[in-house]
């Protein structure tokens, strides 16, 4: 699209940069939580982001999504993008993602999506600013 900047950033996105362990079995199983097949760079929304503006962000990152939002508080919380965010890996996110979310943005509006495709356990949250 026009206008469309892509920036590719060979990290996985945490709460701070770093290294972490990685096990990237593939699926559902690859994951930073209590892995350690490789190690792999890490960084921030907000070190991502650089203070720029930010519209959108799309967040499913194997289980690690606590993690993603506490490291973008200053992004999402000054920026309110939309957000679709994976709500399917552990089942404490139904819960506590939108009351994290709304902690940093109390206006969204957060909207959880089943998706009517395989694997029968996708399920996201929408999260739009009113």
């Amino acid at each position: 699209a026009k206008g469309l900047t892509v920036e590719v950033h060979e990290a996985g996105i945490w709460s701070e940069q770093g290294e972490l362990g990685f096990s990237d079995s593939g699926g559902r199983q690859s994951t930073f939580i209590g892995a350690e097949k490789k190690t792999v760079p890490v960084t921030t929304i907000d070190d991502v982001a650089a203070g720029r503006s930010v519209t959108m962000i799309k967040m499913d990152v194997e289980g690690a999504e606590v993690q993603a939002i506490a490291g973008g508080r200053q992004t999402i919380g000054e920026c309110k993008p939309k957000l679709f965010v994976a709500a399917y890996h552990y089942d404490v996110d139904l819960f506590r993602l939108p009351l994290l979310l709304w902690e940093l943005v109390p206006e969204y509006k957060i909207y959880l999506r089943k998706h009517p495709y395989v694997p029968a356990w996708e399920l996201n949250f929408i999260c739009i600013g009113r």
